[in-house]
């Protein structure tokens, strides 16, 4: 593979998982729950972290707040097809998305 090319796609698939507001970098965990921030030097800042529900996606800042689009999964019972028809009552999972807004802190 072209090292640009897979530079590029690197490149993409952390684009909108980092924004920079407050004087911090905010980094989203892409296994989810989790939104650590660290200081302009590079260094750790954990009171400044924040947790969200589900998967972080992506996120922006502006006007001192952090919008972070969130996915979510939710299971859902299917109804049956006719009581006692002999199959089993089945669920599925559906994923969706939620925007939270998160009112960043001045230190």
């Amino acid at each position: 593979m072209d090292p640009d090319t897979d530079l590029a796609r690197k490149m993409a698939r952390i684009s909108g998982r980092i924004a920079y507001g407050n004087n911090r970098f905010y980094v989203a965990d892409a296994a989810g729950g989790k939104i650590y921030a660290y200081a302009s030097s590079g260094e750790r800042d954990e009171a400044s972290d924040i947790d969200v529900i589900g998967t972080p996606s992506c996120m922006t800042y502006a006007n001192n707040r952090l919008y972070v689009v969130v996915s979510r999964t939710r299971q859902r019972r299917l109804p049956q097809l006719a009581p006692g028809d002999g199959f089993p009552q089945l669920s599925a999972d559906y994923r969706y998305d939620v925007v939270e807004v998160h009112t960043l802190s001045g230190k």
